[in-house]
């Protein structure tokens, strides 16, 4: 498959295009897994941590101190691999899609026309604000009155 990417100038036909494709989908479904693994890892350099704390400064079993050193450095060594793993994958992905002649910066994410939940809650939040304001006058209803 490096051979099919690094082809410059030609253009790629259906098939090549459709393969690269595929493999590019492939591809991101495994760095999906693998961010997974990273934030397994994290979690790992975590528990270290509080391991590490609670010996020190909650009086915890004396073996929390040795165990925690150690999950901090084997998970924190399997972060970083991942990490720039990762990175390179996405590099490498990037690089498949534009041998396929898409421009992945270039392909807006998601559907544009469809907007959030979030921004759907609060424009239909200020629907009813307005809906209220138009309702009981522009103050809000309130019957104080300024001095």
């Amino acid at each position: 498959m490096t051979a099919e990417v690094h082809k410059a100038g030609k253009a790629a036909s259906k098939a090549e295009r459709e393969a690269l494709i595929t493999e590019a989908d492939r591809q991101t479904q495994a760095i999906m897994r693998l961010e997974v693994y990273k934030r397994l890892a994290y979690t790992g350099v975590v528990a270290g941590i509080l391991l590490i704390y609670w010996q020190n400064y909650l009086g915890g079993a004396s073996w929390f101190m040795p165990v925690g050193i150690a999950l901090i450095v084997v998970f924190g060594i399997a972060s970083v691999f991942l990490t720039v793993g990762i990175g390179n994958a996405k590099k490498n992905v990037k690089a498949i899609m534009a041998a396929a002649g898409v421009d992945l910066d270039s392909v807006p994410l998601g559907n544009p026309n469809k907007d959030s939940k979030v921004a759907d809650a609060i424009r239909r939040a200020n629907a009813r604000a307005e809906g209220f304001l138009e309702k009981h006058g522009q103050d809000g209803g309130s019957d104080t009155k300024q001095k």
